[in-house]
């Protein structure tokens, strides 16, 4: 490999090893090339308009049918009670008792989480309310609120 790349001005630089393994590698790439089948896929000469692309998406349909076009625009998603996810003063007054510790900086742990609101009379209503998630992400609101206050008062 040496005495073949010895005259060429450009892979001259090039260390044999690295060349050699190139060429290799193209020989293979182009084995399992042959060994596919050759034919070609002749795509559609013709292009959707504008005006037919915006036809389509927005055309009427019937209420009763059903289309499984992933494209298709879909209306919002409803709101439940329990992804609204607003705390009240109370209650946010109730997870600032409960989890104190946490919010000053002891691991969020959701078992934990959960037995407190278990066995807090005014913490039953917020398991119910909230999910496991909202809670957690309030928590950690609040942390973030704490750290904050903290670093603004030592500057």
């Amino acid at each position: 490999m040496k005495e073949k790349i010895k005259g060429d001005p450009i892979l001259s630089t090039e260390n044999p090893k690295r060349v050699y393994d190139k060429v290799r590698a193209e020989w293979r790439f182009n084995a399992k090339l042959e060994g596919c089948s050759q034919e070609t896929v002749n795509l559609p000469e013709e292009q959707e308009t504008i005006d037919n692309r915006i036809n389509r998406m927005f055309q009427a349909k019937e209420p009763d049918q059903q289309s499984n076009h992933s494209s298709d625009i879909m209306a919002p998603t409803d709101t439940t009670w329990k992804s609204q996810g607003l705390f009240t003063s109370e209650q946010v007054q109730i997870l600032l008792r409960l989890f104190q510790s946490m919010i000053n900086g002891s691991p969020i742990s959701k078992p934990k989480i959960t037995s407190t609101l278990e066995e807090d009379i005014n913490g039953r209503p917020l398991l119910q309310k909230f999910t496991l998630a909202q809670i957690v992400n309030r928590l950690k609101y609040e942390r973030k609120q704490k750290r904050e206050k903290q670093n603004k008062g030592s500057k």
